[in-house]
């Protein structure tokens, strides 16, 4: 697991760095300054600040290079204020965190068998469905949700937890989270594109071959390669959103085969699939982050855990 968190932050926040590191290569030598800002913006601080500086670095840094090795044309710098504000909005939204109880509804002695069994059911287009109880939230967890041992949240409509973004992929972001995914990978496929036409060039102009054009060039062939390594990644897993979309499935459903031999109750066509994922109305957010604690709160009851 450490090692994968190593991996993890260096892919993350290692975009920063790498494309600032292929503009400053294309356009000359490195300032000294650059690995201390570098080591700086890793710093927690404001949490809009971190993602623009530490996970914006790289598509902008990306977009630094090209202009570097070539004129671009106006819509890169619009697609990329799009991969930029997309990443802003998943990650600053609340995903759909669901409401803790500060009282263990099973150990009310008014609440009744099934409270206290830590479980009940609801029926959901004929399909009896099983509404699981959450010890460490203190509540029965509402259709498609579960708890995140990362966030340590209950999530409602959990997708999955993205560790690239640092955030859960749940009912209030997941539009957000696709069209960042969809920018994105338009992103990498234009750099790939313009890096190959651009290799192409000098190769034609040097009349050399590609192992001289690694000696001399050696940061067009690195962007070439980081945005192919980039342009698949983000096109198969786009594919594979675009699946769960026309069957109304989360990640974490389709991982879990939760329907696997059966009709999942919340398949609506893939017209009213794609209505439902990507055109129903946000609904509010369960939590009020700017709301004061009081001391007395009120403790919900086993009356009101069904409206959670």
């Amino acid at each position: 697991m450490g090692d994968f968190q190593i991996w993890r932050r260096s892919v993350a926040h290692g975009g920063a760095p790498l494309g600032l590191l292929y503009a400053v290569a294309a356009v000359g030598k490195s300032p000294p300054s650059v690995p201390i800002v570098d080591v700086a913006v890793r710093e927690e601080g404001l949490q809009i600040w971190r993602i623009l500086v530490a996970h914006g670095g790289a598509p902008l840094g990306l977009l630094y290079a090209v202009a570097a090795v070539g004129k671009s044309p106006p819509s890169v710098p619009i697609v990329d204020v799009a991969v930029l504000g997309n990443l802003v909005l998943v990650s600053a939204i609340n995903p759909g965190i669901i409401m803790r109880n500060e009282q263990d509804l099973t150990e009310d002695a008014n609440t009744s068998y099934n409270f206290r069994v830590k479980k009940t059911r609801i029926t959901i287009n004929g399909v009896e469905l099983k509404l699981k109880y959450c010890r460490i939230c203190k509540n029965f967890r509402p259709p498609r949700s579960c708890h995140c041992i990362v966030c340590d949240n209950c999530v409602e409509k959990f997708d999955h937890h993205c560790p690239w973004i640092g955030q859960c992929i749940a009912l209030r972001n997941y539009r957000f989270y696709l069209t960042f995914v969809v920018s994105a990978f338009a992103f990498f496929i234009y750099v790939f594109s313009f890096t190959c036409s651009k290799i192409r060039q000098r190769m034609t102009k040097s009349e050399t071959n590609l192992f001289g054009l690694f000696k001399n060039c050696p940061e067009t062939l690195a962007l070439a390669l980081f945005s192919l390594a980039a342009t698949l990644s983000l096109g198969g897993l786009a594919m594979f959103h675009v699946h769960l979309i026309a069957t109304n499935q989360t990640a974490y459903e389709n991982f879990r085969q939760r329907f696997a031999g059966s009709k999942s109750p919340y398949d609506k066509g893939i017209l009213g699939n794609i209505k439902e994922v990507l055109f129903k109305p946000m609904p509010p957010s369960r939590v009020d982050f700017r709301a004061e604690v009081a001391s007395g709160d009120h403790h919900p009851t086993a009356a009101n855990a069904h409206e959670v």
